[in-house]
């Protein structure tokens, strides 16, 4: 059995008398949809901002392709996050440049020899696979919701990573838009085969994307399983997380 991609191991991280992580432990396995479902405060984004080496934990190690980063150099950090590719909760596209020049930003910082040529082609190529052909030119200002969510994925594959990251993807769209946002995530996956770990507190979409869910609470991975599994479960706080009504009195 293959070495899972992301492991961590132990996590403590606290901010000031706010302890976030106590101790949390989580596997990510080659070419999986993780979810991490939690309720807002409960660490998610402190999470990811550990596996992306944003943040020193206090305490516990994290493993990218069996290499430990907490142990790395800020230099040795940067060549593990060519591995990783982002797609922020608000898109978090450059309001003054084109959706071309926004796909093309991680290629021009990154890739500082690449032809002109070459850039458009791999935008062209990258727009094409979240269904977007023929935008480039328009501002990000022009573009609906669902259109910003696609050109963020676009941009965030821009480079080829092995593992893509999403922050809460499906926050603020319609029910429609979700779906497609959804589906578009599967879709990656299966084109690219990368590995993705999404956090959300969006319970429907978790149970359709995800290959594994864990849920986050009081700084811990307190179940983890299969969306079936998860759904059958009869621990206290996800019967309550997945179904609040039936908890209320």
């Amino acid at each position: 059995m293959s070495r899972p991609v992301i492991e961590v191991v132990g996590l403590h991280k606290s901010f000031g008398s706010n302890h976030v992580l106590r101790g949390l432990d989580l596997t990510v396995e080659k070419g999986a949809i993780q979810v991490i479902l939690g309720a807002s405060g409960s660490g998610k984004s402190v999470l990811l901002k550990h596996v992306i080496g944003l943040i020193k934990p206090d305490a516990g190690r994290i493993l990218v392709n069996g290499e430990d980063i907490t142990r790395m150099s800020p230099r040795e950090i940067m060549e593990v996050r060519k591995k990783f590719g982002m797609v922020f909760q608000t898109s978090a596209l450059f309001d003054s440049l084109t959706v071309g020049e926004n796909v093309a930003f991680p290629l021009r910082v990154a890739e500082r020899d690449l032809p002109e040529e070459e850039i458009r082609r791999i935008v062209a190529e990258k727009l094409a696979l979240v269904h977007l052909e023929g935008v480039e030119d328009l501002m990000p200002s022009e573009l609906s919701g669902g259109m910003r969510k696609r050109v963020a994925l676009a941009r965030a594959v821009a480079r080829d990573p092995e593992i893509l990251l999403y922050d809460e993807p499906t926050t603020g769209l319609d029910p429609i838009t979700v779906e497609s946002v959804n589906k578009l995530i599967l879709e990656t996956r299966d084109r690219l085969a990368v590995t993705s770990v999404v956090i959300s507190h969006d319970i429907a979409s978790a149970l359709f994307i995800a290959d594994d869910i864990a849920v986050l609470a009081e700084g811990r991975i307190i179940f983890r399983g299969s969306p079936r599994e998860i759904e059958r479960s009869d621990h206290p706080y996800v019967r309550r997380f997945l179904h609040p009504r039936a908890a209320e009195p």
